[in-house]
C-alpha cells in the first residue's frame, strides 16, 4: 500500500510539475528564469531535513529485526542502539499481540 501511495504521489506531483514549470520559466508569466532553482533547493532541503530526522537507520539489520523495531514503535533515532531481544534459536522475538 506504501508503494502504491508513493507512486501516486510522485505522479501526481509530476503533472503538477509539468505544467506549472513552463509557465514559471516563461519571459510573459512567471518569468523566474535562473530563480526557478531556488524553489527545488529549498523542497531539497526540507526534505534532507525529513529524510535526517523520520528514515530510521537499517544499516545491518535483517528483516525480522526491522519488524520488531516497527512492532515496538522504537523511534526512528534509537534503531541502532535498541538492544533486540532474541529467542533460544537465535531469533529476534516479538512482543505482543501480533
Amino acid at each position: 500500500m506504501t508503494i502504491g501511495l508513493a507512486t501516486c504521489t510522485c505522479h501526481i506531483l509530476n503533472i503538477i510539475f509539468g505544467v506549472t514549470i513552463p509557465y514559471a520559466m516563461d519571459t510573459d508569466e512567471g518569468n523566474w528564469k535562473g530563480k526557478l532553482g531556488f524553489l527545488f533547493a529549498g523542497i531539497a532541503a526540507l526534505c534532507v531535513v525529513w529524510c535526517y530526522f523520520c528514515l530510521p537507520e537499517t544499516k545491518d539489520e535483517t528483516f525480522e529485526e526491522l519488524d520488531v523495531l516497527f512492532e515496538e514503535r522504537v523511534d526512528s533515532r534509537r534503531f541502532t542502539t535498541h538492544v533486540i531481544r532474541r529467542s533460544d534459536d537465535g531469533n529476534p522475538e516479538i512482543h505482543g499481540e501480533a
